[in-house]
């Protein structure tokens, strides 16, 4: 018993090191553009670029590059009294994050009205 009381008041700083190790080791990649970062970013771009998704329906988006780790929706233009301006867009943005904790140095597809317009690398 005392075995077993000793390894664990041991081993738990180490996985807790470990656990620290592995967060801010891959915030560390992702901010500055690391291998597995950049390999991600240009792979989705290359997809997306072989698929032709600019100008193509977003309905395309999740079926050539997966399902999306966030979607935002919003209108492109808001008016002081909080509601969509006359004429404004209705903007979709897909984004793929390198890792799912870490919501930065994303890969991003913006459409318009259901129309993909752009994809952006490394978006923070």
């Amino acid at each position: 018993m005392k075995r077993a009381i000793f390894w664990q008041i041991t081993l738990l700083p180490i996985y807790m090191l470990s656990c620290l190790g592995v967060v801010f080791g891959s915030a560390y990649e992702a901010a500055e553009h690391g291998p597995y970062t950049s390999w991600l970013n240009h792979r989705l771009k290359a997809r997306a670029e072989e698929a032709q998704l600019v100008g193509a329906s977003a309905d395309r988006v999740a079926a050539v590059l997966g399902s999306p780790d966030n979607v935002m929706e919003f209108w492109e233009v808001i008016g002081a009294d909080g509601k969509r301006a006359p004429g404004a867009k209705f903007v979709t943005t897909y984004e793929y994050y390198p890792y799912p904790w870490l919501p930065f140095s994303k890969f991003q597809v913006h459409t318009t009205d259901g129309v993909v317009r752009s994809l952006e690398m490394f978006d923070d």
